[in-house]
């Protein structure tokens, strides 16, 4: 499995719900998986259209524990 981290507004805008991810601290970016992604089209293509790109697991957790992840953005 593979996730993004995407830009909030793109999300809402494209009808992704936030209510069901788990958003940075201070909730301009939130996490979806591929699947949801695959809804729009190409995963890959719709994770840059939002903001992201497609990361796997040891990444993703890798930026939950950063700082930056904690603080901002």
């Amino acid at each position: 499995m593979k996730y993004a981290i995407i830009d909030i507004d793109n999300a809402l805008k494209a009808g992704i719900r936030k209510e069901y991810h788990i958003m940075n601290q201070s909730k301009s970016m939130l996490i979806v998986n591929e699947n949801e992604l695959a809804k729009f089209g190409d995963p890959s293509q719709q994770a840059i259209r939002l903001g992201g790109k497609l990361i796997g697991r040891k990444e993703l957790n890798e930026i939950l524990n950063s700082k930056e992840w904690q603080q901002n953005k």
